[in-house]
């Protein structure tokens, strides 16, 4: 196709886009906010850019913040933008650059086009939808507007092994779903709804897509859960060591996650137990950082726990000073990835600090350990029943029957 018959497809595609942004806002006004595509701000793995290149398989177009086409892209084609003050400029393959102001956006003609982008020492990512790209003061901010459902696609992957059974895929599914639609908005005053890191929710795109994962968003489509009749804020983790947390609100009371006449934990795997040692003087270092007057420690205690057994008061003594703080505290100094949870104990012993624990991440709302266990046998539970033991009093119903949160 020649570059003006691809200018003409993108001014007629402008147009409908027009056309249906506007049936759009007719249609949201009845069907409520749940049909808006998500702002994603693709802020972990592209964040304060100079330059990013955008290319595509297929034919995308390229237009500004007035919904002009600066650029018809044929397939296989890519385009740069750079960010200097604030302003953008685009440069096509053959060399030739115009001004793009503050912002630009790219989209393929056909619906399931995907966006690659691409920057010096970075791994490319696909996506699907739209990437909108802003000049800021400290380069470009990528946000790739996305439907939910390809939204959970690329999340999804991210945040639970895929290899789990499906009725637990499923059970996540639901969650990260329930969670996107709870938080959308989060970070509404940087430009968009969620991020795509652990802030929010991973989010890979369609670059981390998987088999087994896209079948479970494809089954439980538009399902959230709900705890009176508002979507809920579906926390999880990875390994809630045998018992979850209370986080604070009726449907995240804390739960046991072992069976009533005893046995292993639900969520038992290879590294549901852990330990970790450092030697004094280093552990004594790594405390340094934020307690410079701590010199010469002597022992440290877990001294208060909560019911589900983490610990919520650590005190630590030394020849000179002491000081007490959070479980949370110190499994943050020490490194989240490292001590697993705040499900420990901690003492002092043969020249080394010695922690023992149980459980990986915060253990609030859905264990994904305890979720895979309970979906096999001889439990074989279905993921609404898994949802239902994790987040107590909730119903699963589709999302378009909720109103807007708020």
């Amino acid at each position: 196709m020649s570059s003006e018959l691809r200018a003409a497809s993108c001014e007629r595609w402008v147009g409908s886009r027009r056309l249906s942004y506007v049936a759009c806002l007719f249609l949201l006004s009845f069907a409520g906010a749940w049909a808006q595509p998500l702002r994603v701000g693709l802020v972990q793995q592209f964040s304060n850019l100079p330059q990013v290149t955008l290319r595509s398989a297929a034919e995308f177009c390229v237009t500004d913040s007035a919904g002009d086409t600066i650029a018809a892209v044929a397939a296989g084609g890519e385009v740069t933008l750079s960010a200097k003050d604030g302003a953008m400029e685009l440069a096509r393959a053959s060399g030739a650059s115009v001004p793009a102001g503050s912002q630009i956006e790219a989209a393929g003609l056909a619906p399931d086009t995907l966006i690659i982008v691409s920057c010096p020492n970075r791994p490319p990512g696909q996506y699907r939808g739209r990437i909108v790209a802003r000049a800021g003061e400290r380069g470009i901010l990528l946000i790739n507007v996305v439907d939910v459902e390809d939204y959970l696609l690329g999340v999804l992957p991210a945040e639970i092994p895929v290899e789990f059974n499906p009725e637990a895929l499923k059970a996540q599914a639901v969650a990260a779903r329930t969670y996107a639609w709870a938080n959308r908005g989060r970070h509404d005053k940087l430009g968009y709804d969620l991020c795509d890191s652990t802030d929010c929710q991973v989010y890979l795109g369609a670059s981390g897509e998987k088999p087994t994962t896209s079948a479970a968003v494809k089954e439980t489509a538009g399902l959230v859960a709900v705890y009176q009749g508002r979507p809920i804020s579906a926390q999880y983790s990875a390994d809630c060591g045998g018992m979850t947390q209370n986080g604070g609100a009726p449907y995240l009371v804390s739960v046991a996650d072992r069976p009533e006449d005893g046995g292993p934990d639900y969520c038992e795997h290879n590294g549901h137990t852990w330990t970790k040692s450092w030697p004094l003087e280093e552990f004594e270092k790594l405390l340094q950082g934020s307690y410079p007057d701590l010199k010469g420690l002597k022992t440290i205690s877990v001294t208060s726990t909560d019911a589900s057994g983490r610990a919520v008061e650590v005190k630590i003594e030394a020849e000179k000073g002491a000081v007490t703080l959070s479980g949370v505290r110190l499994r943050s100094l020490s490194g989240n990835t490292v001590i697993r949870s705040a499900a420990f104990t901690v003492k002092v012993q043969d020249g080394n600090v010695l922690f023992e624990g149980k459980g990986y991440g915060h253990g609030i709302g859905l264990c994904q350990h305890g979720a895979n266990a309970l979906a096999a046998p001889p439990h074989n539970y279905t993921f609404d029943r898994i949802l239902k033991h994790y987040y107590q009093g909730i119903e699963i119903v589709p999302v378009s029957s909720v109103g807007t949160p708020g």
